[in-house]
């Protein structure tokens, strides 16, 4: 029985947050709902139980964000009434109301848009600075009561932070803004050393982390290796730290993977650095390095792309620097880093 998980109790939840009495509940799986009497049900095709109280609440948001029949809606009603709680799920009701008008805003000023009944519906607010402040609040909470999904809570943090540095406002660096907002290149190497922090959790599973990760110096491979690193995580029941930060915490896969430099900071230095073994060097410096010492260091091959590469604009440097082995591209930065 799926009810206690329907979108309108997700986005009911978002909004408002829901009562303990559903938070709490023991939902029957397929078998055991299959083997409840008609009369547990508003409905013949049995889509609104009713049989308990926090069955009939979550009916209630359904029928009002779906739409059903009076006479359904009547016995939703008459149940809430019996469970009493006719007057606290109006309250919650009414805010499919205001949903529709809140979904004619522009997504951009939002921070997360999710389709509800076939309607883009938004959430989390971003275009203020008073908006921001909340957003970063809400998103804390919704990411500590496990009301999103981790994928969600990544794509709203993304925008908030934006929206932080637009305004203004900031927040902690132990944040789930902090630790999901920022957008950062995949590193191969930096990331194989994080993925062993789930050795001491991880059991057998561990060679099966260690060859996803591996998938990564494919390009193109990172959300591949995200979904896989969340199965396996999935599996061995991994905690994020969102619920406290006393607790234990365990990197995403997002931070896993997108580990190396900013997005932003690449951008910044794109005219003025070259990347070398994953890593920023001024262009300048690799200019500076002696081309009797390249040629001493490394073979024709290497030493040729090499000097191509001095002569570069920084961008095309990259490019030809990234074309030799990982040992040769250390061994570069060695020599750059001595001179």
């Amino acid at each position: 029985m799926d009810i206690g998980f329907a979108k309108p109790v997700m986005h009911a939840d978002i909004q408002i947050g829901l009562p303990e009495f559903v938070k709490t509940a023991a939902w029957p799986d397929e078998l055991e709902a299959s083997r409840l009497p008609s009369t547990a049900f508003a409905d013949a095709s049995r889509k609104f139980p009713i049989h308990t109280k926090a069955a009939a609440f979550c009916s209630a948001l359904v029928a009002a964000a779906d739409g059903c029949g009076d006479d359904i809606g009547n016995k939703i009603s008459a149940a809430c009434v019996a469970h009493g709680i006719g007057e606290e799920v109006l309250r919650y009701t009414g805010l499919f109301d205001s949903v529709k008008v809140a979904s004619n805003a522009p997504a951009a000023t939002y921070a997360l848009s999710i389709e509800l009944n076939g309607q883009l519906q938004n959430f989390l607010p971003i275009s203020s600075q008073d908006d921001v402040e909340d957003s970063i609040a809400e998103l804390e909470k919704s990411a500590a009561d496990g009301r999103l999904p981790c994928e969600l809570i990544k794509q709203a943090a993304e925008k908030i932070a934006d929206a932080a540095e637009a305004f203004d406002v900031p927040y902690a660096t132990t944040s789930v803004v902090s630790r999901l907002g920022q957008r950062c290149l995949a590193d191969p190497i930096k990331a194989a050393h994080l993925v062993e922090t789930r050795a001491g959790i991880a059991g057998d599973t561990m060679g099966a982390y260690r060859e996803i990760i591996g998938f990564l110096n494919t390009p193109g491979m990172e959300q591949q290796v995200i979904d896989g690193l969340r199965d396996l995580d999935s599996a061995n029941g991994v905690d994020y730290g969102f619920k406290s930060a006393a607790c234990t915490k365990h990197l995403t896969p997002w931070e896993i993977v997108f580990c190396g430099p900013s997005e932003d900071a690449v951008e910044k230095m794109a005219g003025t650095h070259v990347l070398l073994a994953d890593l920023p060097s001024p262009v300048e410096a690799l200019r500076a390095v002696s081309e009797k010492e390249v040629g001493r260091r490394f073979v024709k091959e290497a030493s040729d792309k090499i000097a191509k590469a001095r002569t570069a604009a920084p961008a095309e440097a990259s490019q030809l620097l990234a074309e030799l082995t990982e040992t040769q591209q250390i061994d570069l930065l060695d020599l750059i880093v001595a001179d």
